[in-house]
This record gives structure tokens, sequence and C-alpha cells, in this order.
């Protein structure tokens, strides 16, 4: 009977050594606490507390005499105490959940104006952010593609070689503008374009783009510009999460759409 109640009984609110404890009562007359302590491996010390808890609890009694003896009640009465103290909990719980509610509410009311955007400046904290967004894309990506790149060309090559192969697997579009212009590495970002064409991309190119651009489902952008000093490689993004931000630069990303040729048009060009 221990094993197979002494789970249920933790789960109603005893300890596992009130439940133990309680267990062995229900199978005695009376007992010592010393007894209890041997047949529990309860610390003798620590037994007094358990028993005093399940006094407290109405599920035994300590009787008179001079040797300190406990017994259990009958659990047809003293569980009745359980259930009086369960309901009290659930009503304070459902008293909480109402109070606890009302002040979410206000809460929820008094949004920051700028919660929904995120400057970064970090290179790895802007690259876990595009991975994000492009892990949860559903429908459509739209990108300006631009240095500097984050990575290295054959680094970011193979970071979103995976992503592009996970989205076009979920069925995501992907719509890519590249700046070829001025470009260090033009014959390598070149082959790279047509990697990712052959992956599902949808590419176009042209010789300049404003600054580096993702649209994610027409919700959220990140958007990057070069930081102010000449000799400076890095950058800043920011990310709005923002539906109508996101709608209003879709606008740009296809006026440029309009205006870019495909890779192999460039290559004839």
């Amino acid at each position: 009977m221990s094993d197979k109640f002494l789970m249920e009984l933790t789960k109603v609110g005893l300890t596992e050594h009130e439940a133990r404890t309680y267990l062995i009562l229900l199978k005695k007359d009376s007992i010592s606490a010393s007894e209890i302590a041997q047949l529990t491996k309860i610390n003798r010390s620590n037994v007094y507390g358990v028993l005093g808890g399940l006094v407290l609890k109405g599920l035994c009694e300590e009787l008179p005499g001079k040797v300190r003896k406990f017994r259990a009640l009958n659990p047809a009465n003293s569980f009745e105490n359980l259930k009086t103290d369960y309901l009290h909990k659930i009503s304070k719980i459902n008293d909480l959940a109402d109070i606890l509610t009302l002040e979410y509410e206000s809460n929820e009311k008094a949004i920051n104006p700028l919660d929904f955007i995120t400057v970064l400046t970090s290179r790895s904290s802007i690259m876990d952010k595009i991975m994000k967004f492009h892990h949860t894309a559903e429908e459509e990506v739209k990108v300006f593609s631009k240095q500097p790149f984050a990575f290295s060309i054959e680094s970011n090559m193979e970071k979103m070689t995976e992503l592009v192969k996970a989205g076009t697997k979920r069925g995501v579009k992907y719509r890519v503008i590249y700046e070829v212009e001025g470009n260090e590495d033009r014959e390598e970002l070149l082959k790279s374009i047509k990697t990712f064409e052959k992956m599902g991309e949808i590419v176009r190119v042209l010789p300049k783009l404003p600054m580096k651009l993702m649209i994610f489902d027409d919700k959220v952008t990140i958007f990057s510009l070069k930081n102010s000093s000449e000799l400076s490689k890095d950058f800043t993004s920011m990310i709005i999460e923002h539906r109508d931000h996101a709608l209003g630069l879709s606008e740009m990303f296809e006026a440029y759409w309009e205006k870019g040729i495909t890779i192999d048009e460039y290559y004839r060009s």
C-alpha cells in the first residue's frame, strides 16, 4: 500500500515524509516517534516535526501518556479537513487571479511605444536575430543585400544556404536584390548569387542599394546602416516589429525590384 498511495498523498498536500509516516500510522493502533523513525528512516530529530504537520492537517492525534504515541484518525472524517483546506486555497487562487488579471491588463495598456524597436550593434547578435526571423518566416522574405556583410562571403554563404533551404522547404518565398557595383569580391558574390538562385531564390541585381534590408512576412523589418566613420566597416542594425512600417518598406522594395535585372541579364550587359 505504501508504494501505491505515497505519490497520491503528496499530490494532495502531504510532504513525502508526512505521507510515509501517515501510511505507517494507518497500519498501527498507536506508535511512538522512535518506532516511526526506525521504520521510515527519517532522522529522529525530524520525526516530531513530521508528526506535528500531520496533527495540524487533522490526519492523526497524539495520545496521552508517559511515552508519546500517535495514531491515525479515520480518513473518512479526517480527509474532510483536507477538502476544506483545498476549497479555501481554490477560493484564494480565484480571487488572486482576478486581481492579477486587472493588474496585467492595466500594464498591457501602458505599453512602451518603443517596445517594438530593437537596436543592435554587434555582428553576432545581428546574425542571431536574422536567423531567428528566417526560421519563423511563413510566407515571404524580401532582402536588400549589400556589403559590408556580417561575415565573409564564404562563411555567410554557409549560414544563409541552411536558412534558405529550410525556408523553401516550408514554402517560404525569397526575393533578393543584390548590390553588385563596388563589391570587393564581385566574382565570388556572383557565384554565390547563382547558387542561391538554384536553391529557389528569386534574384535581381542593381548597381547600388540604399541600405541593407530584410522584410519578413510584411511584419518585421531589419535594416542596417554603415557607421558614419569612413574607415569603419561596422554597422548598426534596427529591428522594427510593426506591420505598418514593414508595409511601407515593402513598397520601397517593390520599386527597386522593378528597376532590377536578373543575373543572366547582368552577365549579358
